[in-house]
């Protein structure tokens, strides 16, 4: 057996490269450090949480160009921890200058949209007797009063209370509510929004639509039986949720979720737990650094709401972008090869979300900016491989699944190489015929049992065997087969410790 092409397995346990706080910007990553250590929570997700805060605040008015693209400032996060590991408190700390955002936008316009409203209220009572006056008396004067005062309410909007914030609600209700505002943030604790796109209230169908198109800024014309068609223009939404694992596990089940681009628009943490490790005594929260982070989100809110722009990158910045492009391009071949669609799209959109990093650092250092510098990107880039590390992590997410298929290879691996002494290696029918003492297994058949192998592919404990059809042969191509790591069994024994 060849040992020298193999490295060591990673473990299944699902955690991601931990953070520096030099890793990090400065003044956010103080902050980040604070709430990290007071609130006794993973670094990671405080980091990576406070992204997308930070382009919520741009509401939409923040375009970014670069090479051939034009994208909207938007960031996506989904960081993962078990139940009691503090979610709740770190999302109250960071999401306050977002209520403070909310506030304002429902305080700006606030006289104008009264007085529209008292003025469609007394064109309605006009139009009521002029209705009936005509009802009685149908003349041509009357009926050009009518016609006079329809037309006028019809040139009066109706004026509808702004909203920015919002925790859980239904994809077609985020469609009306991004017809009337531009601008839609989520962020919680719950996550239950995932459950709701995936169909929770709709029979297994998942409408993904509204909230993808929120995500790019990308218009649309909803046509809808018997009712008014609802008008998107330039959306944008955003999410910061901080959940648990098996609402993760939601998504990754959905298959539309994992093929149409939506597991690879978010920037994932899924870090070690910090239960059983935290201690009583915990630093203070430092209330005069969180409010200066606060004033300076809001600085960047105030700013692109009077004066919208287009960022562009310098040449510095342009330089250093370039540097991890083909890294992340032959990452993206590698899955693409393995026919991980979802790990696939994550890592060819990964340069993108690096651009928009990097214009929120860039925004946040100073409110008024319209050119990404060197130093933003480069804090950016810094993220590479912790964020590829996550994403990983969160593809890998249902350890239990996972291990029950380590488990039964590593078994027949025992057997095998007890006689032979080359690489053992194991078809998918081979393995779905051993793992039949596992009900999800018996019901779920092939399919279930195909993303644990990727998994255990991802992780280095398995390798896909390439399979080359013989000149002329022809027929159904023979079950894929999987190379087992030659070290399985030492491993293994390291993982169920």
């Amino acid at each position: 057996m060849e040992l020298n092409k193999w490295q060591a397995p990673k473990p299944l346990k699902g955690y991601g490269m931990k953070l520096t706080k030099e890793s990090l910007p400065p003044v956010l990553s103080e902050v980040c450090e604070n709430i990290s250590l007071s609130v006794q929570i993973p670094l990671e997700a405080v980091a990576v949480s406070y992204l997308s805060v930070i382009s919520a605040s741009t509401i939409g008015n923040v375009a970014i160009k670069w090479k051939n693209h034009l994208e909207q400032c938007c960031l996506w996060s989904l960081s993962v921890l078990p139940s009691g590991s503090r979610k709740s408190e770190m999302i109250r700390l960071i999401q306050k200058p977002l209520f403070e955002i909310d506030k304002s936008i429902k305080e700006s316009g606030k006289k104008e949209r009264a007085l529209k409203r008292s003025t469609r209220q007394t064109l309605e009572l006009q139009l009521q007797r002029a209705q009936k006056k005509a009802a009685t008396d149908y003349s041509a004067e009357n009926m050009a009063e009518v016609e006079a005062i329809t037309t006028q309410l019809e040139n009066t909007p109706e004026a509808h209370e702004p909203s920015f914030i919002a925790h859980d609600f239904t994809p077609e209700a985020l469609s009306e509510l991004l017809s009337k505002n531009k601008s839609i943030v989520s962020i919680n604790a719950e996550g239950g929004i995932l459950g709701t796109v995936a169909g929770r209230y709709s029979n297994g169908v998942a409408n993904l639509d509204p909230l993808l198109k929120g995500f790019t800024g990308e218009s649309t014309i909803i046509q809808r039986k018997n009712a008014v068609p609802v008008e998107v223009n330039n959306p944008h939404f955003v999410m910061a949720l901080c959940v648990q694992h098996n609402v993760l596990a939601e998504l990754m089940n959905s298959k539309e979720m994992m093929t149409r681009g939506f597991f690879s628009r978010f920037l994932f943490c899924c870090p070690e737990s910090p239960i059983g490790k935290r201690t009583y005594n915990s630093p203070a929260l430092n209330e005069q650094l969180l409010e200066i982070v606060n004033n300076s989100i809001y600085e960047i809110y105030l700013s692109v709401a009077s004066k919208p722009r287009e960022m562009v990158l310098s040449v510095e910045a342009e330089k250093l972008l370039a540097t991890v492009h083909d890294l992340n391009e032959k990452k993206a071949g590698e899955y693409d090869s393995k026919k991980n669609e979802a790990m696939a799209g994550w890592h060819s959109k990964l340069l993108g979300a690096h651009v928009r990093i990097a214009a929120c650092y860039q925004l946040f250092a100073d409110p008024n900016s319209s050119e990404i510098g060197a130093e933003s990107m480069n804090y950016s880039l810094q993220l590479n491989a912790f964020l590829s590390s996550h994403a990983e992590s969160a593809y890998g997410t249902d350890v239990n699944r996972s291990r029950n298929i380590l488990e039964t290879i590593e078994k027949e691996f025992r057997k095998r190489s007890s006689v032979d002494s080359v690489d053992v290696k194991l078809s998918v029918n081979e393995i779905h015929k051993l793992s039949q003492g596992y009900l999800w297994i018996r019901r779920g058949g092939v399919k279930p049992l195909m993303k644990e192998l990727k998994n255990l592919e991802l992780k280095g404990w398995i390798k896909l065997e390439q399979y080359e059809r013989p000149e002329g042969k022809l027929g159904q191509t023979p079950s894929p087969v999987f190379l087992i790591h030659p070290e399985i069994i030492e491993y293994y024994e390291r993982e169920i410790k």
